[in-house]
């Protein structure tokens, strides 16, 4: 149950990756490509997870382990470029330049936390330091934005945060569901409401009027 799941979150994750690739082709947005890439990384993580996972009885212990860092490494820049996107779109100036450099910290952070302790609550880790900036600079764009889309970035924080919460809880909804199947079945949701919003990210407001004058969060 665990392998369709997982494939099936690689599948998801890769068709949202095409289809925001293309609509950062033609609106030339650079947070939209962040988020394309991001859902690419994650796909090829979970992927080379689901494989490592059926395989690791038959590889080396030492191709199974690089193997197994591989995978949990794009998820850990998955989350980076998540994140990197939302500065990208919400913050300008010194604050863009500090919050991006502040994501590219965590990354190595927990990348290097990963050399150590290769395990999947790295990433549950990593997801839950990415998800509150993510769901603070979101719902700020969600009340001073023209556009409702960061309001499914929103939910899917949310949802992805009450998800990391099971995970940590080992809640295990059956005897053929792990705390991880249930993390990547919960990522599917997150995922649906994720490209919603990522459909319409904008690197630059435009002059059309909202409920509260955008004003993006910069620091002069």
């Amino acid at each position: 149950m665990g392998f369709l799941i997982e494939i099936s979150l690689a599948g998801v994750a890769a068709l949202f990756a095409w289809r925001l690739s293309r609509k950062a082709r033609f609106s030339e947005q650079v947070s939209v490509w962040l988020w394309a890439s991001a859902l690419a990384m994650l796909g090829g993580g979970v992927l080379i997870g689901a494989f490592h996972r059926q395989l690791v009885f038959l590889l080396p212990h030492t191709t199974g382990d690089v193997l197994l860092r591989i995978g949990l490494a794009l998820q850990l820049l998955a989350n980076a470029l998540l994140l990197a996107g939302v500065v990208f779109a919400y913050c300008a100036g010194r604050i863009r330049i500090g919050a991006l450099i502040a994501v590219g910290a965590k990354f190595a952070l927990f990348l290097t936390y990963l050399g150590y302790k290769p395990a999947f609550d790295v990433v549950i880790y990593d997801t839950a330091f990415t998800t509150l900036p993510l769901l603070a600079l979101c719902t700020y764009g969600a009340w001073t934005w023209k556009y409702p889309n960061a309001q499914w970035i929103v939910a899917g924080a949310f949802v992805w945060l009450f998800g990391t919460l099971l995970h940590q809880g080992r809640v295990m909804p059956g005897q053929l569901f792990t705390p991880d199947d249930l993390f990547h079945a919960v990522q599917i949701v997150v995922l649906c409401l994720f490209v919603r919003g990522g459909w319409g990210m904008r690197d630059e407001p435009t002059s059309t009027s909202s409920r509260i004058a955008f004003k993006r969060i910069s620091w002069r």
